[in-house]
């Protein structure tokens, strides 16, 4: 059976939009680096005004693609993570071979498709914090830059530079706790699943609630894996997760 994924076109906006502020990212960082080589007034008024527009627009479509797109999205996921797990029919979008567990419909397949998740995600947090580092090391270069450069006559640069480094430092910390979560979960499924192995009621809820931890993680932090570092390891994690799915033991 070929993988099916309804879900994913709901990720279409928030991908576009992710793309556009990328580009009001390096838009902001160019202008910085070039405020500080060109010291011809029309030049730094011009830049001045990129900055000024690309940090608005940056903060003005995190706020609207956190609580509108992103948020429509994650919420049918859960809804089709439920559907998996249980074998329910709760809503029009579907998915077919988005887990990798042959379990029966139950709550133990829905707190095992989440531990199939948790692997990935942490897996894909993990090699974005490299690039996410970087990013943040240009984010402060930009924002020393406006100190200095418009220091005597922009304040209207330098508070909207201030919320768009805000910003930058927010996401890295977000995803360095966003990871520590994860893989402390990890091992809480891991003991249950594997060193102890499931056998009584108690268990079983004791990994729903769990997998319900794991939704909330998500809700709350809101990060933005790289599906490009997903889709490059897929085959090596795959390959990991199914090493671990087959050490699983559930009566």
């Amino acid at each position: 059976m070929a993988r099916r994924d309804d879900v994913n076109k709901l990720y279409l906006w928030p991908s576009r939009i992710e793309y556009i502020m990328k580009c009001l990212f390096w838009a902001n960082a160019i202008c910085s680096a070039m405020s500080c080589l060109f010291k011809v007034n029309n030049i730094t008024s011009i830049l001045l005004i990129v900055q000024i527009m690309a940090s608005i627009l940056y903060v003005v479509l995190k706020i609207l693609d956190d609580n509108f797109f992103w948020y429509n999205a994650e919420s049918v996921r859960r809804q089709t993570d439920i559907e998996n797990g249980f074998g329910i029919d709760i809503i029009e979008y579907k998915t077919e071979e988005y887990y990798n567990n042959n379990l029966p419909n139950n709550a133990t397949k829905f707190s095992v498709n989440a531990f199939e998740s948790i692997m990935f995600s942490k897996t894909t947090a993990g090699r974005m914090m490299w690039k996410e580092s970087i990013r943040i090391g240009i984010t402060v270069f930009a924002f020393i830059c406006v100190c200095l450069v418009y220091k005597d006559y922009s304040i209207v640069l330098i508070i909207s530079q201030t919320v768009f480094s805000a910003y930058f430092i927010e996401e890295f910390v977000t995803l360095v706790v966003y990871k520590f979560r994860l893989e402390k979960l990890y091992d809480a499924f891991y003991k249950e699943l594997i060193t102890i192995g499931v056998k009584n009621e108690n268990q079983r809820s004791l990994l729903l609630s769990y997998a319900i931890e794991y939704e909330a993680i998500k809700a709350h932090y809101k990060v933005r894996l790289s599906n490009k570092e997903f889709w490059k390891h897929n085959a090596e994690t795959s390959l990991k997760w199914k090493q671990v799915y087959n050490k699983i033991n559930v009566e």
